[in-house]
């Protein structure tokens, strides 16, 4: 499983929108809201699953080593790249245990 945050990131409580501003703008679209609100929560526990699913030797999970340097809208090259090279180095790190894994299967 390949995840975009580092193994200590957490979604914060509260839902990233206000419900008000979710229902003036989607309010045909009940469960949509619902799901929007309960984001947080739902991503914690995909964190969760995938943490278990990894120390229960089902998976392995390909994630950045540390909080990566660049933000949702980021066009900073220089940024950009680092963040590519970091990501490269964390995949490579784990391809002993890739094959290891596909050789088990």
């Amino acid at each position: 499983m390949v995840l975009t945050r580092d193994a200590s990131y957490r979604k914060g409580g509260r839902p990233e929108f206000p419900r008000a501003a979710l229902r003036a703008k989607y309010g045909e679209y009940p469960l949509f809201i619902d799901a929007m609100l309960r984001r947080p929560q739902m991503y914690n526990r995909e964190v969760e699953l995938c943490n278990q699913q990894e120390k229960e030797g089902k998976a392995i999970l390909i994630r950045p080593s540390r909080p990566i340097p660049v933000g949702r809208y980021e066009k900073d090259p220089d940024r950009l790249k680092q963040a590519y090279q970091m990501g490269m180095a964390d995949a490579e790190e784990k391809l002993p245990q890739i094959r290891n894994m596909l050789t088990r299967v």
